[in-house]
Formats: C-alpha cells, sequence, structure tokens
C-alpha cells in the first residue's frame, strides 16, 4: 500500500509541475509533503527507495535525471503507426513497436476510451520461452469494439494520440509527409546517436534491451525525438537503425544472449531475495539454469551440485518448488529433467524425490507423486517439505487423520490448519453405535446407512472441497492465472478469497483440479465439484430473509437472496458470510449447487449503489475485469447510459447575463426545481432514439477572486469567475448533446465555456488517487511496517 500512496503523492506533485520535475527537487517536494504525516524524518534512502519502486511501475518513469508522468508528457502528443490488416480483423491495435508510450497510459488513470467513451481494453499477452534466449515475450495491444478499426486500409499510416482517457485514431491524410523507406533511413542515422546514448543511459550501460517505451519517452523528454504527423512510426525507425524487438523489449544484436538468463535471475530476486540467503538463491539459479540447459540438449547431463546443496534449507526448497511451477507449469519436461539425476542417499535422494513428486503432481500423476513422497520420507523422515506435501495428499483423499499425524510432526500444536484437521477427522470418524440413527439425517440406523464410510456435515465437506480446490491453485498454478490478477489484498478483507473465485471458477482453475485429481477425490466430492462447474451462479443479490430488527436473522442456518436480474430466490447455507448483512443490502456472491441446497463459494461482497451497474456488467464479462470490479479497482469495461450510450460524467456550462430571477423563471418553466439545482427528463433524439436519462441542471452566482487562495485564483479565469454560470450534468455524450441543445434554445445569448466528459473508470481512479493521499495524513506511526521493511538497494530489487 505505501508504493500505492506514493504514486499518487508522485504524480499528484508532477501534475502540478507540468509533468516532469528533476528527481532531487521531485525528492525534496516529497519530504516537504511528508513532514506533514507520520513518515516525517523519514531516511532520505528510504524515500529514494520507495520513489525508485514508483518509477519500476505505471505511468512514471525515469529519464535521466528527470522523473516523468507519461500521461502528462504524451497527453496530445501524434504518435503515427502503420495498421497491419492482422491488427484490424483482431480488433486490436499492437502498442509496442510505436505506440510503447501510450501502453504506460493506458495503464493507468481507468485506460483509455474511444470518442463515444466506450472503454478500451489494455490486452498484455505472455509468451513463456518465446522471446530470445528463452526469456518471456510480453505483446501489448488495445483491444476495442468489433470493428474499430476498419475504417483504415491495411498498410496505411494513421495517427494516434490520448487526452483525458480518450484516443484519437485518423489516417494521414495524402497532403501529409509520408514515411517512405529514404526517409525513414535518413532519420534512423541522423538519431542513431541519440537513441544509443539514450539506451545506455536508460538501462545504465549493462548493454542490456529495454522497453521500447524508455527510447521513446527520452526522445519525448529530451527533445531529439518529438513525435508528429510528419514523423514516422517509431518501430520503423528501430527497424531501419538496426535494433531488434521482441515484444515490448528492443535491444542491439548481441545483446539478448544473456537476456533469458538475466530475466530468470532478477525474477527469482524479486520473489525470493529478502528471505533467503546468497547462497541459497544461488542453488535456486543453479538448479534453474541447470533445467533449462537440460531443456536446451535433453541427451545432456544436469549438474547435481545446486541440487544438493537444497538439502540443507528446506525454505530455499520450497522456494525453488515456486520457480519450477513457474518454468513448467504442467511438469513435462520437469519430469525427464528430474529423472536425469542418479538418485543418492540420505536427505538429498529425499530433496530430488520430493521434486520428482512436484513434477509427477503437475503431469497429473498424484498417485506417483503418493509413491515418491512416501520414498522420500523413507530416505529422511526430517525432511518436512516431504511430509508437509504427502499430507496434503492425504487431504485431498478425505484421509483427514492420516494428514494430521503427519503434519502434528511439521506444525506447531496451535497452528490454524491444524485445529480445522482435528475438527474434520473427528467429524469424519463418527462415533456412532451400530444401531443408533445415522448422523447424516437419513433416519435410518447407523450400520444400514454410512457405517465405514467417511460423513461429513454438509457444511464441513463443502469447505474442505473449496480448500483442496485452492491449496492446489496455491501450491501448483498455474501461476500464469494468478500472476495476472491484482496483488492488492489491501483493498478489501475477502481479496484473497475473490482471488482464489476468479481463478477457480473465472479462468479454469477448478476444472484444472478436477482433472488432476478426479482419481484421488472421493466420489461424492468428484459429484460435487462437477455441479459446481456445470450450475455455478455468480450474481449480485438482494438479502431479502430473516427479518431480525435491521440484521439478517441466521438462527435457522440459512439466509434468503433474491437474483437482482432475474427476482429467482435461494435459501443459502453458510450464514457466517452474510453476518454483517442487513436486509435490503445488495451483495456479489458465488452460488454453489449441492443438491437442493447453495453455498457461496467463500465471500458475500457487500456493494454500494454507485457500484451496482460497474458490478453488473463485470459480472458477465472477463474475470480480470469482475475481480478489478469487486476489489474496487477501475475497470475498463463497457456501462451503458440510460439512452444505451457508454456511461460517462458529461459537462458543458455557459455564462449567461440575464438576471438571476429571469434565469431560475425560464428553467421552472422547461425543468423540476430540487433544493440547488433543476432536473429534466432527457428527451432523446429526435430520430426516435432513446433519452430516459437526467439532464442536472446548477445555476452559479459569481465569485470574487478576493475571497479565494492567492494561489488557486492566479489559475482560475477571472472573467469567468465575474459571470454567472450554467452548469449541465448527464451521464453519456449523446445526452450532454441533447442537454447543450435544450439549454441554447433557451437561452440563445449564453456564451458556452467549456465542454468536458471523464470516462466511468477514469473518474473512479481519480477518487481512488484521493483517497489514497487521504490515506497518507491518516497513516499512523504503528502501520510503518511497510515502510520500513523496504530493502535497501544493495539487498535486491525494493519491495522484495
Amino acid at each position: 500500500m505505501i508504493v500505492e500512496i506514493f504514486t499518487a503523492l508522485v504524480r499528484n506533485a508532477l501534475a502540478d509541475a507540468g509533468g516532469e520535475l528533476p528527481s532531487a527537487e521531485l525528492t525534496e517536494v516529497i519530504e516537504e509533503e511528508l513532514a506533514l504525516t507520520a513518515l516525517a524524518g523519514a531516511p532520505r534512502q528510504k524515500v529514494d527507495d520507495v520513489l525508485a519502486e514508483v518509477c519500476a511501475r505505471g505511468p512514471v518513469i525515469a529519464v535521466g535525471d528527470q522523473v516523468v508522468d507519461l500521461t502528462v508528457a504524451a497527453e496530445h502528443q501524434a504518435f503515427t503507426h502503420q495498421i497491419t490488416e492482422d491488427e484490424i480483423h483482431a480488433d486490436r491495435l499492437d502498442l509496442d513497436a510505436d505506440l510503447a508510450v501510450l501502453a504506460r497510459v493506458a495503464e493507468a488513470d481507468g485506460g483509455l476510451h474511444l470518442p463515444d467513451g466506450a472503454p478500451l481494453r489494455l490486452v498484455t499477452d505472455r509468451h513463456p520461452r518465446l522471446g530470445p534466449g528463452g526469456s518471456t515475450r510480453l505483446d501489448r495491444s488495445l483491444a476495442g469494439p468489433a470493428g474499430w478499426l476498419r475504417a483504415f486500409a491495411p498498410g496505411s499510416v494513421v495517427v494516434a494520440s490520448a487526452a483525458d482517457g480518450f484516443l484519437s485514431l485518423r489516417p494521414l491524410a495524402d497532403d501529409e509527409a509520408q514515411p517512405t523507406d529514404d526517409a525513414v533511413g535518413a532519420l534512423a542515422e541522423h538519431l542513431a546517436d541519440d537513441l544509443l546514448a539514450a539506451a545506455a543511459e536508460a538501462n545504465g550501460g549493462d548493454h542490456a534491451p529495454l522497453g521500447v517505451e524508455e527510447l521513446q519517452a527520452a526522445g519525448l523528454v529530451d527533445g531529439w525525438f518529438e513525435p508528429g504527423p510528419d514523423r514516422p512510426p517509431f518501430g520503423r525507425l528501430l527497424d531501419a537503425g538496426g535494433w531488434e524487438r521482441s515484444g515490448n523489449l528492443v535491444g542491439r544484436a548481441g545483446q539478448w544472449e544473456r537476456h533469458g538468463e538475466l530475466e530468470r535471475t532478477i525474477g527469482v530476486l524479486a520473489r525470493h531475495g529478502d528471505h533467503l540467503e546468497p547462497a541459497e538463491r544461488d542453488a535456486i539459479l543453479g538448479v534453474i539454469d541447470a533445467f533449462e540447459a537440460w531443456r536446451t540438449d535433453p541427451s545432456s547431463t544436469p549438474d547435481r551440485a545446486p541440487l544438493v546443496r537444497l538439502h540443507r534449507s528446506a525454505e530455499a526448497a520450497l522456494c525453488l518448488e515456486e520457480e519450477l511451477v513457474r518454468a513448467d507449469p504442467e511438469g513435462t519436461d520437469l519430469v525427464g529433467f528430474l529423472a536425469a539425476f542418479d538418485r543418492p542417499a540420505g536427505t538429498v535422494a529425499a530433496v530430488l524425490d520430493t521434486f520428482r513428486a512436484l513434477a509427477s503432481d503437475l503431469a497429473g500423476r498424484g498417485e506417483e507423486a503418493e509413491a515418491l513422497l512416501d520414498d522420500a520420507r523413507r530416505a529422511a523422515p526430517e525432511w518436512f517439505p516431504a511430509t508437509e506435501a504427502r499430507a496434503h495428499l492425504h487431504e485431498v483423499r478425505g484421509q483427514a487423520q492420516e494428514a494430521l499425524n503427519l503434519l502434528q510432526t511439521t506444525r506447531t500444536a496451535n497452528d490454524g490448519e491444524l485445529q480445522v484437521l482435528r475438527l474434520r477427522a473427528k467429524l469424519a470418524n463418527a462415533s456412532v453405535g451400530r444401531n443408533d440413527p445415522c448422523p447424516c439425517g437419513s433416519g435410518r440406523k447407523y450400520k444400514q446407512c454410512h457405517q465405514g464410510q467417511t460423513l461429513l456435515p454438509a457444511e464441513v465437506q463443502v469447505t474442505w472441497l473449496l480448500d483442496k480446490a485452492r491449496a492446489h491453485v496455491d501450491r501448483l498454478g498455474p501461476l500464469a492465472l494468478t500472476d495476472r490478477l491484482p496483488a492488492r489484498s489491501d483493498l478489501h478483507a475477502d481479496a484473497e478469497l475473490m482471488a482464489l473465485d476468479a481463478v477457480l471458477f473465472g479462468l479454469g482453475g477448478l476444472a484444472r483440479f478436477l482433472d488432476a485429481r478426479r482419481s484421488m477425490l472421493p466420489a461424492d466430492e468428484v459429484a460435487l465439484a462437477e455441479a459446481w462447474l456445470a450450475d455455478n451462479r455468480p450474481g449480485l443479490y438482494r438479502v431479502v430473509g430473516g427479518d431480525y430488527g435491521d440484521r439478517v436473522s441466521t438462527d435457522d442456518g440459512t439466509v434468503v437472496l433474491v437474483d437482482v436480474a432475474t427476482e429467482e430466490a435461494f435459501q443459502v447455507h453458510g450464514t457466517d458470510r452474510f453476518h454483517e448483512s442487513e436486509l435490503a443490502d445488495v451483495v456479489w456472491c458465488r452460488l454453489l449447487p449441492d443438491g437442493e441446497r447453495w453455498w457461496t463459494s467463500g465471500f458475500a461482497r457487500t456493494v454500494e449503489p454507485d457500484e451496482l451497474a460497474i458490478v453488473a456488467a463485470a459480472t458477465g464479462a472477463d474475470p480480470l475485469d469482475l475481480h478489478r470490479a469487486l476489489l474496487g479497482l477501475p475497470v475498463s469495461l463497457r456501462v451503458d447510459a440510460p439512452d444505451g450510450a457508454p456511461l460517462v460524467t458529461a459537462t458543458a456550462s455557459w455564462s449567461v447575463d440575464q438576471d438571476r430571477e429571469t434565469v431560475e423563471a425560464a428553467l421552472d418553466q422547461h425543468a423540476e426545481r430540487h433544493d440547488d439545482h433543476w432536473e429534466l427528463a432527457d428527451p432523446g433524439d429526435p430520430d426516435g432514439s432513446p433519452g430516459a436519462g437526467t439532464i442536472r441542471l446548477l445555476l452559479m452566482e459569481p465569485l470574487d477572486p478576493e475571497l479565494l487562495d492567492p494561489e488557486l485564483a492566479a489559475d482560475l479565469d477571472d472573467t469567468i469567475l465575474s459571470q454567472r454560470l450554467l452548469l449541465a450534468s448527464t451521464d453519456s455524450i449523446p445526452s450532454r448533446g441533447r442537454a447543450m441543445d435544450l439549454v441554447e434554445g433557451w437561452f440563445p445569448s449564453a456564451e458556452l465555456h467549456h465542454v468536458h466528459t471523464v470516462p466511468l473508470a477514469r473518474s473512479r481512479a481519480e477518487s481512488q488517487d484521493e483517497e489514497l493521499l487521504e490515506m497518507l495524513y491518516a497513516i499512523a506511526p504503528d502501520d510503518l511496517a511497510e515502510f520500513d521493511d523496504l530493502d535497501d538497494p544493495d539487498e535486491g530489487p525494493p519491495g522484495g
């Protein structure tokens, strides 16, 4: 959260400065602001560390000794791009070659939108091992509605610019300078030294590939390549200058050889550098490098030394597990690589067997993993990663007591997972006489019903199956799914459950779990998981059942929910999810079927009125959009206003020279007066298209600049302040146009001063930035652990 707060603070300071500041001056501005907070007196090095982290994310970037907010620096700049037939057919505009700076802009402030307010989606495609040197290739593009690029001819040059959250695209006119090969070559030769110097400065002289946007930003800030319609597409300049590009990265020939290795090294340091010793990190990197070398030549014999060193550090071995899952999520290559080692003795054998079990598990061979883990435990009973993994597989089979017996040797007595296992073991082995009624409630005797079978209360079975699926995702991934979700557990108490819900039900995680574990799960759990896959119901529900004052009564163990969209009622079990709900609250949850019963997938998120339309639209959209919406983050998602146009905040204002009584009389004639404003129904267009929205009108009296703060007054237009203003607000761009026609018909002499539109996602992003800045001043000294724990530069990347 500290980095997010600092990002808002830095961007606010840069906006006041026109978009860029020398880094030393920016640090001084930040320290002056921090002097008003609990961070007063923070060490300069810590402030610099956080600023470095801010510059590694989002739209803020370091260019030489300047810190730049690209959303400001790139505003209204005209970038040229040669559009391809593939882009037109895929409805996706490639950003990496020519429009890389706009990719940074599209990541911030709610993203970019079409002129009508329709959102464009920033898409990042990850292609592991397809980049040079076995690196990950990242391709970024803007996806829009069907046909949005069909107005352009394949091969034509378009001019793209961004301002206020909107993307403008137009074809290069015939009378404008065309980027011929000769002109591109000449300009590439002219800029060769500038490009080399900018690259050397950006990557600290280590001659590594760097982001295309870093070169573009350097040209933009330093002035040696100012975008414009008369400039050729940036990617063509790079090609003509002998640069090589892989997705969003660019480099010179010969710079890619060690890029894949460096990428792996940096990733390991970022994920594990703060909790492992250098020798442990070296051992992990040694195994990963040996794996990649074996992949290149499977006939080779891998070096066993790094693997041997891991037997002294179970924590390092667990970290290596995560890296191997990242490297080979299907386990296909990993099985062969680990089989290439001769099995040693003792703890080293246990280490190897545990990794072989992991590979088998990734490949969907759980029974084989069980046997390997048993071998590992026999070779070294003290090697706890094998014990933990074996206990997990006992849990998968529903063998709670066996799992408990193992985990009691590796966990403390008050461990939370042990407590849950003890309860499940007790329930799974009911102490019931043969002739007593069966605890399942069937009415039959225990010996005639469930004797000899696992018997769990329905709520325990549902919770346990969900826990098994979540544990599978946590350990075996694929991490490519979980990595796509924003890591913002600070935003909501149930953020982790929300993320796992998105992976399991939105991104295919539950189906993968069932495929991998079908042969090991109890038959009734297989049937339950299949029912969840087929009939789970995500949506918005109104709490209507169990009246008990203002709260929901859950005395009978159920809550009645009504689907907001269909009015269908559901009696839902697992009422601990609703203990804070009030009658008539609207919640988002995923309902899971269990015969005639319904359960949630682990959480019920109360949805505020201003979020309803967004969450409703997100429920049927991309799972990542839904997850962002549930976290309260801005979403590049179309939500329609009542007239069918994209929902926005659209305003226009006029100065009216009549006296107030005359203006009010005219407004009373056409609109309904409220306490401080007027409203009227949007009449729709003359062609019959719907209105159905509301136009809101506000009349503002002239202001005396002398009554304002001098700095604020200096930034405002005195001529506007001194006039009576009429402001019209609507929720779509067409509705604003209709409002303008009405107002200008009522007041023909009114002078239009401004027309402004804020897309929905952008307005939410602005609100979030304001909340982050407010949080800065609310930080208490006891809340500073995250700031204090930031790594020093010598200890690895900030944030670990």
